[in-house]
């Protein structure tokens, strides 16, 4: 006999697990009750519907792709973070992409769109920790800013292109080095910080 999930958090492994196994379309309130061993209405004591279910399995996933060591917003090193970040998408996203978005189109437009909705909530707190980080990072020099090059669209900037880096599957070290050169000080000559 299974034991039975005591507690949310356990219920919500029990439902990643599903959801990776056999896609998050087949993820239900029924499935997660009968595969944890508890009664249905304890399951809707957590999750009152399908689409909470859904959506606290995304929101799972967002979380520890932008939570952790690899975020830490105090370490004002903005190429070493971007290059953390990036290897964390990397890392997560291409299970994300196997396990559940091939699964999106099953669900109904009201869980589609909150699923849009954390993704959007989740990129711009990645945003702002990146532009926390920059601000901390004192190997900036200071006078590369202007009205036009500022810090918050510099992050914008650095955001877009790793996701492209991401999408095309490439190697961010050029991108790391043309960052390090905008907005760190470096020798004209060579290239090396100074």
């Amino acid at each position: 006999m299974k034991k039975s999930a005591t507690s949310k958090e356990e219920l919500l492994a029990i439902a990643k697990e599903i959801a990776g196994r056999e896609g998050i379309g087949n993820l239900n309130i029924r499935r997660l009750a009968s595969e944890s061993g508890i009664a249905i209405g304890t399951v809707y004591n957590y999750y009152p519907s399908k689409g909470d279910l859904i959506g606290a399995v995304m929101e799972d996933f967002w979380r520890n792709v932008f939570h952790g060591s690899h975020f830490d917003t105090e370490s004002g090193d903005f190429i070493g973070s971007v290059h953390d970040i990036h290897f964390r998408l990397r890392e997560n996203l291409g299970s994300f992409r196997e396990e559940f978005l091939k699964e999106m189109e099953v669900l109904s437009q009201t869980d589609q769109k909150r699923g849009r909705e954390l993704e959007a909530f989740y990129l711009g707190h990645m945003k702002e920790g990146m532009l926390r980080i920059l601000e901390r990072d004192n190997r900036v020099a200071p006078e590369v800013w202007n009205e036009t090059f500022t810090p918050e669209r510099f992050v914008s900037f650095a955001f877009s292109n790793m996701v492209l880096l991401l999408k095309n599957q490439e190697d961010p070290a050029y991108f790391e080095e043309i960052m390090r050169r905008l907005i760190y000080k470096t020798d004209a000559d060579t290239g090396k910080e100074v």
